[in-house]
């Protein structure tokens, strides 16, 4: 029979003695066990996540202080950066190409909806397994695994003045011409929307992989209660989906200010004029165009804040709905 200490545990004693009997002599069981006991709980998790945690610090948030940093200087890219405080910002938000700017981007926060709620009402429909649904699905995701620039210049020769969207309405229309890639009206939108094609078909995949985990048993009670299709859109599928709607509304925001570079580039080039620059575009301009990496480090500071902000808003909003309910 093994003999302890009063209220002591017989294993602790036991891997005590052969610790002891490894070293030769006596040691402190404190330490090392709670040290390796340590390790073998969290020792691997760390193992894995340490070299990622290294290369977000190398290529995410070395390169944003570096931004935080030369927003405040006067530099070329070359040579010595020469501090200037706050005149980059004082002269970015006294620009009125700046406001133009921003109320573009204000335009493409108005889009978010549309492009949360468009993807699941198809979602919604495909859920129901229409006849050639497997091809729709397909088709719908196709536009995502091409680059922003080839859907750039596809779009492009579609819709000039003289491209086939054109040459289609004037079949019905003799009299119909709209550059919609040159009005100062219509570019942006047009940008917006060749973004939503070009991601809707993730979207959807979202949606439809969270309509999935819905219980069978509210559709069918839904059927039973005599519920239109829009009613179970309404109160049954919407009110499952919340975190999910919320989920990819966040996403969407995040994407829409950081992604559209390829997009822009490749139609308009951000014109015409600033019909159609962003602030993701024009940190492009003010760098590589114009050589001022200071104002340009300003302008990508300013977006780091906004969406910084928009995407703390909805959080809580998601929050609020979340204790509310």
């Amino acid at each position: 029979m093994t003999s302890t200490i009063a209220g002591g545990d017989p294993r602790v004693v036991v891997a005590g003695r052969r610790r002891q009997a490894r070293t030769g002599g006596p040691t402190r069981p404190g330490r090392n066990y709670s040290f390796r006991r340590w390790f073998d709980r969290r020792g691997t998790y760390w193992l894995f996540v340490l070299p990622v945690v290294g290369l977000i610090a190398v290529f995410k948030l070395y390169p944003t202080i570096m931004a935080v940093r030369y927003s405040f200087t006067d530099w070329n890219g070359f040579g010595r950066a020469v501090p200037v405080g706050l005149a980059n910002y004082r002269q970015l938000f006294s620009s009125p190409s700046f406001r133009t700017i921003l109320e573009n981007n204000a335009k493409v926060l108005v889009g978010v909806p549309v492009f949360a709620f468009v993807p699941l009402v198809v979602a919604v429909v495909l859920f129901g397994r229409p006849l050639g649904y497997r091809f729709l699905k397909a088709s719908y995701f196709f536009p995502a695994v091409l680059s922003p620039v080839v859907i750039g210049a596809l779009f492009g020769l579609l819709l000039t003045v003289s491209g086939p969207l054109d040459s289609f309405v004037r079949v019905f229309i003799p009299s119909f011409e709209v550059d919609w890639l040159a009005s100062p009206r219509l570019a942006m939108w047009t940008v917006l929307l060749v973004v939503l094609w070009a991601n809707f078909g993730i979207g959807v995949l979202v949606y439809l992989s969270a309509l999935a985990g819905i219980p069978l048993d509210l559709f069918d009670a839904a059927r039973v209660d005599g519920a239109s299709w829009w009613s179970t859109l309404r109160r049954v599928i919407v009110p499952s989906l919340r975190g999910v709607i919320s989920f990819w509304s966040v996403i969407l925001t995040i994407s829409l200010f950081t992604s559209m570079f390829g997009f822009i580039y490749s139609l308009t080039s951000g014109g015409p004029g600033l019909g159609s620059t962003v602030l993701e575009y024009d940190v492009y301009v003010q760098a590589f165009t114009n050589g001022e990496y200071g104002s340009a480090s300003a302008v990508s500071v300013t977006l780091l804040v906004i969406i910084g902000c928009l995407t703390v808003l909805q959080l809580r909003l998601i929050s609020g709905r979340r204790a509310q309910a």
